[in-house]
């Protein structure tokens, strides 16, 4: 099909529910989420250890503090359609003269709202801008939008159905051009100023982030005998 110069882009390119939630990849992937944070040797630490230049145990006490201390998470990156979701974008702009507090017990609900998977608070044009993965457009728009689309703050609620797309907070997306999918774009000029402008991760502990997020065969991401060993599953 990818041969064909037309060939069917974006979201809608594969039949919803392509990919079952119970597939075997999926199982896979839920016991590492349900154990990444207690066992993070559920990572290809050979593979860590050789991009990072550090030891096995140090890589794995920096990402128990880094767990602990929230500052990473282990998160499902798929083309949404095949697991049968619809991907939705929206923008919230709020009247002028809209109090400072009024805006951040919005974005206090947004935040605590387990629904929404991207979501930035911003100035400007708009206010907020959020985003959902929805199986049905009915449940974003009551459940989502509904509870707060009334009142008397809010000026105007765009959303939008997102056809493609591309990238997103620094990864390249299903849509992205070529063998493009999960390339992890940050330029080393952001690692570098972001160890300087914090100092709740080094450059060491940047150093992991990266490799984690190198984009590599799957049987490079894991591994599996500590999943089988979790979960009594042949590997």
């Amino acid at each position: 099909m990818q041969e064909y110069f037309f060939a069917p882009r974006g979201c809608g390119f594969l039949e919803p529910g392509g990919d079952a939630a119970d597939s075997a990849a999926m199982s896979a992937y839920n016991i590492a989420k349900s154990s990444y944070q207690i066992r993070p040797e559920v990572f290809n630490m050979d593979f860590l250890v050789k991009e990072t230049g550090l030891e096995r145990d140090d890589i794995i006490a920096r990402m128990h503090r880094m767990y602990e201390d929230r500052l990473l998470m282990f998160v499902y990156n798929p083309a949404v359609s095949a697991a049968g979701w619809g991907l939705y974008y929206w923008l919230v702009k709020l009247k002028e003269g809209t109090p400072a507090e009024t805006k951040a017990k919005l974005a206090e609900w947004f935040q605590n709202k387990d629904d929404i998977c991207t979501g930035y608070e911003t100035e400007g044009d708009f206010d907020f801008f959020n985003g959902n993965h929805m199986r049905v457009l009915d449940n974003l728009l009551s459940d989502v939008i509904g509870p707060w689309r009334n009142n008397p703050e809010i000026d105007h609620v765009h959303l939008l159905p997102v056809r493609r797309d591309l990238r997103e907070s620094n990864v390249n997306q299903f849509d992205a051009p070529g063998d493009d999918y999960m390339d992890f774009v940050f330029p080393q000029e952001m690692f570098d100023k972001l160890a300087q402008i914090q100092d709740k991760m080094d450059a060491d502990d940047l150093k992991i982030y990266a490799a984690l997020n190198t984009k590599r065969p799957m049987e490079d991401y894991f591994d599996f005998d500590v999943p089988a060993d979790i979960s009594g599953l042949d590997p």
